[in-house]
């Protein structure tokens, strides 16, 4: 599914969801106004890649950051691993991979660095 929310198109794959599109609209949309810090989705982690690695990253609570490196120690894994989970999180924004970034600076998003600074600036304006 497509959702298009600060003024970028975010690509969600439902089957890894257990609840309806609506429902996941919804939530979605309450984030995207500030009116929502975490989620009440019904994830399917044990058929989600990477898992390991994206239930590190969703525990970065709302606000807050992790870099890189702090992800791949938690997951006794490379960097680059957590990069490319990152890159092919297939639920993004309900698993904050915007909420990881570089020792040295943001890093990269999927989504253009411009959407990573906006998400991260609206949860540190309201977290």
């Amino acid at each position: 599914m497509n959702i298009t929310l600060l003024n970028c198109v975010f690509s969600l794959e439902e089957q890894y969801i257990g609840e309806s599109v609506p429902e996941i609209r919804q939530q979605l949309e309450e984030y995207a106004q500030g009116r929502r810090t975490t989620f009440a989705l019904i994830i399917h982690w044990d058929t989600l890649p990477n898992t390991h690695i994206l239930t590190a990253i969703a525990t970065i609570p709302y606000g807050h950051t992790a870099t890189y490196s702090t992800i791949a120690a938690q997951t006794e894994t490379h960097p680059r691993a957590v990069g490319i989970a990152c890159r092919k999180n297939p639920l993004p924004l309900c698993i904050p991979c915007h909420r990881v970034i570089g020792a040295h600076g943001i890093g990269g998003y999927g989504y253009g660095v411009a959407v990573k600074r906006q998400l991260l600036a609206q949860e540190a304006d309201r977290g």
